[in-house]
């Protein structure tokens, strides 16, 4: 039986991200969905929240791209991308933007997004990313929020 309709996940990690649509792994669990025995449906370690009813769901989030200028980041103009789904893939759900120029560190470059979906009992819904840039970059962080609406 599920005790809490509500799961939000945030922080930065140290990863790296580039040429592939991969899952970012939140270190944050500030909301957790959980059941009457307190365990919870997000897996800390695959970053991915199975969902234990069908039903519509209100998925949002945010992602924040190192600026240009900081050290490590991806070059103005590199496209990037972030989604929550199903699976690592691009599609009608992933959303595409690029690195802003800036000529300072306290310029952002943070990409919201949010959707309302029907999911199955046992989908894995996870946050991903998609760098389009050869060299891997860091991203500066986000959060990804889950909420089950109705049946």
């Amino acid at each position: 039986m599920l005790i809490n309709h509500f799961l939000k996940v945030s922080g930065n990690t140290s990863s790296t991200y580039g040429k592939a649509f991969t899952t970012f792994i939140f270190p944050n669990i500030d909301e957790n969905m959980t059941d009457t025995s307190g365990n919870s449906y997000y897996n800390t370690s695959t970053g991915e929240l199975t969902l234990p009813y069908s039903g519509v769901y209100f998925c949002s989030g945010t992602m924040r791209s190192k600026d240009a200028i900081q050290s490590g980041a991806a070059p103005a103009g590199t496209q990037w991308g972030v989604g929550i789904h199903t699976s690592n893939q691009d599609g009608s759900h992933f959303l595409w933007t690029n690195v802003n120029p800036t000529n300072n560190a306290y310029d952002r470059s943070t990409y919201a997004y949010s959707k309302v979906i029907r999911y199955n009992a046992n989908d894995k819904v996870r946050t991903i990313l998609y760098i389009d840039d050869n060299t891997a970059r860091p991203m500066s962080g986000g959060e990804m929020v889950v909420y089950r609406l109705s049946d």
